[in-house]
């Protein structure tokens, strides 16, 4: 009897400890990679034959839990929307388990046929998501029209120079992390984009930009296209007409850019009061300008050759620029005090040459390295002649140069645990000019200009919704004309980003940032040129460099239909260079100086409203506070204003568009006012086929720029009435062809912008 209690006993006490066990509990974290949130991830528990047993959501900070499960082998899935499924086995051994933290990638797929209704504009941690639409990318041609048609808060666009702005400075654009020229982006087809990542606050292989826009693009492993575009421009002659022509072949692509463009015109006015000062007398001086023409003609070709896959991507760019400019000619009627009128005749010429060679590495080491390598060389053939007549005697300045170009950078990248990040930078950038100058007597310069930076950047999250990172740096500018001493300026650098981000709507930033910046290369050439009778440039070996600090402040959310960023900055540059007037040997002469210092206080406010999906409206404010110091007094507060609505209706777009006028105070120290312009276009897009109308300043007649100095040597008041700047308009056609499966777009870039050192008149 004892033994049957004792064995009934043991009985319960192993069936006991068994059910206890058999009870288990599993709790996990998962979180979105680039992304703070970890909230609404779908957890699914499976057993081995994919058949669901459970599932939750993840709280706000993204952990989860499931109780009472037996203990065995099981599937655990994670899912979220626009992230790729993760599927994790595990065993469970133990009564409570604890599963290692899981990161969602994001998926790269392209919902082309989704319609959207959220929001484009997802906020992450580093940057700003923005997936384009359909109707979007519909109505788009280049990359210009694309980032024209996101209206992505505090970005300006404009469409026909491809200038891309953001917070007060120029935005570094790039494609698939690959920095690319404004002017590259010219021929990238939206339909090849899949989404395109805004940093506003730049970091890891994007630090040291003011701001970076990176488009992501397919990929496509056989196939070609054949791309044809040309437009011409209404109310004066101007043209650019291109043709491009890839072809694919596994992980290899060829591409092929070619494009002529034109301008011929004349019309342009002007009408200028000066007045001269020199030690025992003053000069005043009417200039008004009776006839001008301008011809101007450029040519490129560029063949691309790029081999990728996961692992590394290698590209290597062949391009030739030709630029032409065989007349820009001015007749003005001088009028001096006392009655005295007289007719001058100013005509300038140029003609550059450039070949480049781009070289290109990105290697993934692994899944959290990379190294990125590029080297860049060109060589300028520059040619500039100025003729200057009056009371039928002339000057004539001749200067011939060859420029050398070089650019090297290299860029480590590693992203270490709970989502930090280290990265190390190296650039170089090396310009050699040799020049010579004919007019009375012949000048020959040799100029070498230098800047090599170095620089790491530390990026940490610090509890989930706040992050900081920290990037100090040193930078060496130093340059050396022929004949005098070298000029060697060591400097640090900073960059600091402190930056608290409550939900995925919403971010708030602040940023220092501490730098340099160097002259012009044409500013510290030693030459002097004759303007006309009275006045002559000359440049200055001298200059320093300047040295800048900005400290800003972001505010930017997403809610529903809306986009919102308030930007709050000052700026304060020592050592600026300016234009500097002073009378020599009763000549008034015009050079520059780095004895100044300047400073900004700027307020931005940028707001994207999509009330309806066929109607979006952005508009954008901006007032500024500017101020010359030391050594220059002058102070300008502007404010200014744009506006921007998109309508699509089937296959068309309308959009409108418009500035309003404005004030600037350059390094000129000329107070210049900017009129209002306004325009629209309509767009029609269908299949392979893209027609474009536009119109600007339709009804405004006389469209004038004016401009005013004074100082202690020299002062002027003038009216410009540039003919490219009046009401005007264009015709635009584009067809693309694909052959075999459709084949990502590349991008035009040739940069077909030639440097020279030649100090011009013009």
């Amino acid at each position: 009897m004892i033994n049957y209690k004792l064995f009934y006993l043991c009985f319960v006490l192993i069936s006991f400890s068994v059910g206890a066990f058999s009870q288990c509990k599993i709790t996990g974290c998962a979180k979105l990679e680039n992304s703070l949130e970890g909230a609404c991830i779908s957890v699914k528990l499976l057993n081995n034959d994919s058949v669901s047993i459970a599932s939750v959501s993840t709280d706000t900070l993204g952990y989860f839990s499931f109780n009472d499960v037996p203990a065995k082998h099981y599937i655990v899935a994670y899912s979220h929307i626009g992230y790729k499924t993760c599927y994790r086995t595990f065993e469970i051994i133990e009564p409570y388990t604890q599963l290692p933290t899981i990161y969602l990638q994001e998926d790269n797929l392209f919902l082309d046929e989704v319609k959207v209704q959220a929001s484009s504009f997802i906020r992450k941690k580093d940057y700003l998501l923005v997936i384009p639409s359909k109707q979007q990318i519909k109505h788009s041609y280049t990359g210009y029209d694309l980032l024209y048609n996101l209206m992505i808060p505090g970005v300006n666009v404009d469409r026909s120079t491809g200038n891309v702005s953001a917070l007060n400075g120029s935005t570094t654009l790039y494609i698939d992390g690959r920095k690319a020229d404004a002017r590259e982006i010219k021929h990238l087809r939206p339909r090849d984009i899949e989404k395109i990542e805004y940093y506003d606050s730049p970091s890891g292989r994007f630090s040291g930009d003011n701001t970076s826009i990176n488009y992501v693009t397919k990929t496509s492993e056989l196939g070609g296209y054949l791309a044809l575009d040309a437009k011409q421009t209404v109310g004066y002659m101007s043209g650019e007409y291109d043709v491009a022509t890839k072809l694919v072949s596994n992980n290899t692509s060829f591409t092929l850019f070619a494009g002529y463009g034109m301008e011929d015109y004349a019309g342009s006015k002007a009408q200028n009061d000066e007045i001269f000062k020199f030690s025992a007398y003053e000069i005043k001086r009417n200039n008004n300008g009776i006839h001008s023409e301008v011809k101007n003609h450029t040519q490129y070709e560029q063949l691309n050759i790029m081999n990728r896959n996961k692992r590394r991507t290698l590209l290597a760019k062949f391009s030739f620029v030709h630029n032409n400019q065989p007349k820009q000619y001015n007749i003005n009627v001088l009028e001096y005090d006392g009655g005295l009128k007289t007719e001058s005749r100013k005509q300038s010429k140029q003609k550059n040459m450039m070949p480049s060679l781009c070289l290109y590495g990105n290697f993934n080491v692994d899944s959290t390295q990379y190294i990125e390598a590029s080297f860049d060389a060109s060589y300028a053939d520059n040619h500039y002649q100025y003729d200057y007549m009056e009371n039928s005697t002339s000057l004539v300045k001749v200067a011939n140069e060859n420029m050398y170009g070089l650019n090297m950078e290299l860029k480590y990248g590693i992203n270490l645990k709970k989502q930090n990040s280290l990265n190390i930078k190296f650039y170089h950038h090396h310009n050699i000019s040799l020049s010579t100058y004919s007019s009375e007597t012949d000048l020959w310069q040799h100029l070498w200009t230098g800047e090599t930076l170095l620089f790491s950047e530390y990026s940490q999250r610090i509890k989930g919704k706040t992050f900081f990172r920290i990037a100090p740096g040193v930078s060496m500018l130093q340059y050396k004309l022929h004949g005098e001493k070298r000029i060697c300026k060591i400097s640090p650098r900073l960059h600091f980003t402190l930056g608290y981000q409550p939900s995925h709507r919403d971010i708030l930033q602040f940023r220092i940032n501490v730098g340099n910046s160097f002259p012009n290369i044409n500013m510290l050439s030693s030459t002097s040129q004759e303007v006309d009778f009275l006045q002559m440039r000359k440049g200055n070996p001298n200059l320093k460099t300047t040295t800048a600090y900005h400290f800003m402040g972001i505010y930017a959310i997403n809610w529903k239909k809306v986009s919102l960023q308030v930007v709050g900055m000052y700026q304060l540059f020592k050592n600026m260079y300016t234009y500097d007037y002073f009378v020599e040997h009763d000549k008034l002469i015009q050079s520059f100086r780095s004895d100044v210092d300047w400073q900004q206080v700027t307020g931005m406010l940028s707001f994207t409203w999509k009330p309806i999906e066929r109607l979006h409206l952005k508009l954008d404010g901006n007032n500024s506070l500017s101020q010359f110091s030391r050594g220059v007094n002058k102070r300008l507060n502007s404010w200014n204003g744009g506006m921007q609505i998109n309508y699509y209706c089937g296959d068309f777009l309308i959009s409108l568009f418009g500035k309003t006028e404005n004030s600037v105070l350059g390094y000129d120290l000329a107070k210049v006012h900017i009129p209002a312009n306004y325009g629209m276009f309509v767009n029609w897009s269908k299949k392979n086929w893209l027609v474009e109308g536009s119109i600007s300043n339709p009804f405004y007649f006389n469209r004038r720029y004016v401009a005013s100095f004074q100082d202690v040597a020299f002062g002027y008041h003038n009216s410009m009435t540039p003919k490219k700047e009046q009401m005007s308009g264009y015709i635009k056609v584009a067809y693309t062809f694909d052959f075999l499966n459709k084949t990502s777009h590349d991008a035009k870039d040739v940069k077909t912008k030639i440097n020279s050192a030649i100090l011009k008149v013009d």
